[in-house]
């Protein structure tokens, strides 16, 4: 008779990396991305309108861009900075050089979900969003960097909000659409609307 062969007993247990100091060896770990985890850059275009007392001696290129980086901070809410440059050329009946408002920002966003309306998979896909924020807006003549000109103090504390709409794809990788106005705080005279596309790529699915 032949001898029984005994059971081979498999000891290799599957385990995956510790998620809050426990062994998570049930829940793998969240896809993100590792290099700047919960944070993603942005690389935009915009068509720019100036507004009120500002296209008496304004008019605009139509024209702008601009750079952003974003962090998750906590459930919808992210936050960054913004930096956009356009060109605004004078009337002709302005005495004023044409000029090109650099503005930096400092912004928040919230981003509620929808999946309650269109399901997990287009509640992901497609999130509209609400932005605002507090900046300073500095005018160079002639788009140079070296002749920037005096406008209350050398430049302006300027504010700005919108909404818009995010739309995520495959690859870490979403498109904004989105309409912002911005104003001057030391003074009402300068006022701008913008409706802008933006690229945005990093960590899309964890923002």
């Amino acid at each position: 008779m032949l001898a029984e062969t005994p059971p081979v007993q498999n000891n290799h247990i599957d385990t995956y990396p510790m998620v809050d100091g426990i062994s998570a060896q049930l829940v793998p770990l969240r896809t993100e991305n590792m290099t700047f985890p919960q944070t993603v850059f942005s690389f935009g275009v915009y068509n720019e309108n100036v507004l009120s007392s500002t296209s008496d001696a304004y008019t605009t290129s139509g024209y702008g861009y601009s750079l952003g980086m974003q962090h998750h901070i906590r459930g919808m809410w992210s936050g960054g900075i913004d930096i956009r440059w356009s060109d605004w050329l004078a009337n002709n009946t302005s005495q004023d050089s044409n000029t090109s408002p650099l503005s930096i920002y400092s912004k928040i966003e919230g981003t509620p979900r929808l999946n309650f309306l269109l399901g997990n998979d287009l509640g992901n896909m497609f999130r509209p969003y609400f932005t605002g924020g507090i900046g300073y807006t500095i005018f160079f003549d002639e788009r140079s960097l070296f002749a920037a000109r005096a406008k209350t103090a050398f430049g302006q504390i300027s504010a700005t909000y919108g909404v818009g709409i995010r739309v995520t794809f495959p690859k870490s990788i979403a498109l904004k659409f989105s309409y912002e106005r911005w104003r001057g705080i030391q003074t009402a005279d300068y006022q701008a609307q913008i409706i802008r596309l933006e690229l945005v790529f990093g960590d899309v699915d964890n923002i």
